[in-house]
C-alpha cells in the first residue's frame, strides 16, 4: 500500500494540532511585540520571547544583566498590560540559555614576569608565616626562572 504523499503547506493548514500550535505561536509573537512595545530601549530588544499561561507571564532575556533590568521594570510592564486588558498576575523573568552563544576568547595563562617572579620569591623569603611562604613560593616559579 503506498503513501501519498502531502505538501507540507497543506499539511500545515489541514493538521488540528499543527494549526493549534501555529495559532498559539502567533498569539505569543503579538503579546511579544506588545511587550517589548512598552520597554525602553535598549531593553526592548533584549526580550527574545515569552510564555503567557494561565495568569502568568514568562519573558526570557538574553543575559542575566538584562534580566536583572527587566525585573525593575516588571511591575510597570504589569501595570501597563492590565490597562491593555492583558491579565497578568506574576511577571517571570528568565535568562535564555544556548539561544545565541558568543564566541568566547580562549583563556591564555599569564605569566609573572622575570622581574615580579623574583619581587614575590624574595617577599616569600621575609615572611615568617610558613604557609604563606610556601605558596608565594609556588607563585614565583610561574615567572622566568625557578630559584626555589
Amino acid at each position: 500500500m503506498a503513501k501519498k504523499t502531502r505538501i507540507i503547506s497543506e499539511f500545515l493548514r489541514t493538521d488540528p494540532k499543527i494549526r493549534e500550535l501555529l495559532s498559539k505561536n502567533r498569539t505569543q509573537q503579538q503579546l511579544l511585540d506588545k511587550v517589548r512595545s512598552l520597554l525602553p530601549p535598549p531593553l526592548d530588544l533584549h526580550c527574545l520571547g515569552l510564555v503567557h499561561e494561565e495568569q502568568r507571564l514568562l519573558i526570557y532575556t538574553d543575559s542575566s544583566a538584562w534580566a536583572s533590568r527587566l525585573r525593575f521594570f516588571s511591575k510597570d510592564l504589569n501595570t501597563q498590560l492590565r490597562q491593555l486588558g492583558i491579565g497578568v498576575e506574576k511577571i517571570t523573568i528568565r535568562v535564555m540559555l544556548g539561544n545565541n552563544p558568543k564566541k568566547t576568547r580562549r583563556h591564555t595563562p599569564r605569566k609573572l614576569s622575570r622581574n615580579n617572579a623574583d619581587l614575590v620569591r624574595e617577599t616569600a623569603e621575609a615572611i615568617s608565616d610558613p604557609d604563606l611562604s610556601a605558596a608565594l613560593k609556588r607563585l614565583s616559579r610561574h615567572g622566568g626562572t625557578d630559584r626555589s
